[in-house]
């Protein structure tokens, strides 16, 4: 089934939800270099829609900032794994809020792994290799 959803010769889908259009770029061109195809949206709702598209290719990863408008990052993770279809995708928690509560809220929630900002983009390539390798 997976070689059907995702053929080995098309790039890993990654969705972005990030409202930063500054930290967007520089995470959509370190991803892109790396050979992934980033799908971007600038707030959660619009991240939830991309997900849940019945006509879309599934995702292979979604990266997730905690603040944005519409639907901040811990409600669109819970809807994420809320869904049967979507829960299976690995989650990057990527953002500014590090307190002990908001990682353990993270991970709890089903988040794969957490990345404070300031991030370097070598790492966050990196964990996201490490998560899709799995």
């Amino acid at each position: 089934m997976h070689s059907e959803a995702n053929p080995a010769n098309q790039r890993p889908r990654i969705l972005l939800a990030e409202d930063d259009a500054l930290t967007a770029r520089l995470i959509v061109h370190r991803l892109e270099r790396e050979g992934y195809e980033v799908f971007h949206c600038q707030d959660g709702q619009s991240a939830l829609e991309s997900a849940q598209a019945p006509d879309s290719e599934p995702f292979s990863l979604a990266i997730l900032d905690v603040k944005m408008p519409r639907m901040d990052g811990f409600e669109l993770l819970g809807r994420l794994k809320e869904d049967p279809r979507l829960a299976p995708i690995p989650v990057v928690m990527l953002t500014g809020m590090g307190t002990e509560q908001d990682v353990v809220r993270a991970l709890s929630g089903g988040a794969d792994d957490y990345i404070l900002k300031p991030f370097s983009p070598t790492e966050l390539a990196l964990r996201v290799q490490r998560l899709l390798a799995r």
